[in-house]
């Protein structure tokens, strides 16, 4: 017992002196201050006239651009750029802008990155020609984890029903899916088969949405502790976890501030230390065929581990999120291998990339569906003033009742024992 304590000490007084020295020796961004360097478009750019906007990833900063450039950009890929930061607070966080940035894509793309573009971009363009354009953007959005511009309305729609995860390369949905994949798996094969399954699915929808850094970090998080489940043992799982989070905070304490990596490791941890306890009380239910409570109890439990952070990035909360992941999530694991397959097979036989492509047709619109009639609900809560009090409040408080509901499971076992000793 002494050696854990003193390993969970190094780690702490490591991890912390790590932080301390980052964020006193952080650089910050001054508004007006000159941007340029190489970064990576983090969506796919909107087009207005002779405009593009998009997300770009630049030294470990996310910064909005808005530029006139003639070349055709594309998520994912390599760009040159300059420009005078704008810093704007008139929202509850602030962001930064690059109002009129030059931009150019840059000449030195990696050997993967120009693979996964290209195949994006062609896979893009079979989809538009068969499907109506939000159908489209929805399905590379659960393929390949890639934002294509769509609708405003619909995109609305999407956000305030709580399921964009469900169509970003985010930390959470990676976590969702594999958590997922698991849980299905694990009815028709043996555990290391499950986690073995879950881990190739993780693989590849990293290598789909090109190994951008955010989701290579989820992937690494998610795939180590889905591989601890190996042994059964739940404890091991969760340190595997904690000490995945603190090697990636000591070589990048920046991370610490990113909501990806936030959604990830809460995400990962909900799945590995509430999961379990909900699958006991459902477990009736599961055992009858009801795999939607898998996807429920999932959902649920991610909703219940990420709240504090999505509240504080986004500002509004919608109490049927739950309900309707769990009316759409079972759509994604269809949709990934129909849109996969064809996209996939588009490079050797068009005609039959078209039927799998079709095949997906009444489940998007299935998707939709269930999206538009969210709409009709007037559920939607918008929440200020979140702060890291609240935070670590709600945290402690979870962690409290975790620590209550195992030690009271854990009683009846000890007690039948004791009695057999008797």
């Amino acid at each position: 017992m002494r050696k854990y304590v003193v390993f969970w000490l190094i780690i702490i007084f490591v991890l912390g002196g790590r932080l301390v020295f980052y964020f006193l020796q952080e650089a910050r961004l001054q508004d007006g201050q000159l941007m340029q360097g190489v970064g990576i478009v983090q969506s796919q750019p909107k087009i207005s006239g002779h405009k593009q906007s998009f997300s770009l990833k630049i030294q470990d900063y996310v910064i909005y651009i808005t530029t006139v450039s003639k070349e055709k950009l594309w998520y994912g890929e390599a760009v040159n750029i300059a420009g005078k930061i704008r810093i704007n607070n008139t929202t509850k966080n602030s962001y930064l802008t690059i109002p009129q940035a030059s931009v150019s894509v840059n000449d030195q793309q990696s050997v993967l990155s120009t693979l996964t573009n290209s195949l994006r971009k062609h896979v893009y363009k079979i989809y538009l020609v068969i499907l109506p354009a939000d159908y489209a953007a929805l399905l590379m959005g659960i393929v390949f984890g890639v934002q294509q511009p769509m609708s405003n309305n619909f995109l609305t729609d999407l956000k305030n029903a709580g399921v964009m995860h469900v169509i970003a390369a985010s930390g959470m949905n990676i976590t969702l899916i594999g958590g997922m994949v698991m849980s299905l798996s694990r009815k028709y094969f043996q555990r290391h088969l499950a986690i073995i399954l879950s881990l190739l699915v993780i693989f590849f929808y990293t290598a789909l949405a090109g190994f951008q850094s955010s989701i290579v970090r989820a992937a690494i998080m998610g795939a180590l502790a889905f591989s601890a489940n190996l042994t059964g043992r739940q404890k091991q799982s969760i340190y595997i976890l904690l000490l995945t989070a603190v090697g990636m905070l000591v070589f990048n304490p920046g991370w610490l501030v990113d909501i990806g990596f936030q959604l990830s490791f809460g995400a990962t941890a909900g799945i590995l230390l509430i999961k379990p306890l909900i699958d006991q009380l459902t477990h009736k239910w599961s055992q009858g065929g009801l795999s939607i409570i898998d996807d429920v109890s999932t959902t649920v439990v991610a909703q219940i581990a990420t709240t504090p952070i999505l509240l504080s990035n986004f500002g509004y909360f919608n109490p049927l999120s739950v309900v309707i992941n769990a009316f759409v999530l079972w759509t994604v694991p269809p949709l990934m291998l129909l849109g996969g397959v064809g996209a996939f097979v588009s490079y050797i036989w068009a005609d039959l990339a078209e039927v799998f492509i079709y095949l997906s047709y009444p489940i998007l619109w299935y998707f939709v569906s269930i999206i538009s009639i969210s709409t009709n609900f007037d559920t939607v809560f918008v929440v200020q003033n979140i702060t890291g009090v609240f935070n670590l409040g709600y945290y402690l408080l979870l962690g409290g009742i975790l620590l209550i509901v195992t030690k009271k499971r854990s009683q009846p076992k000890a007690y039948s024992k004791l009695k057999h000793l008797h």
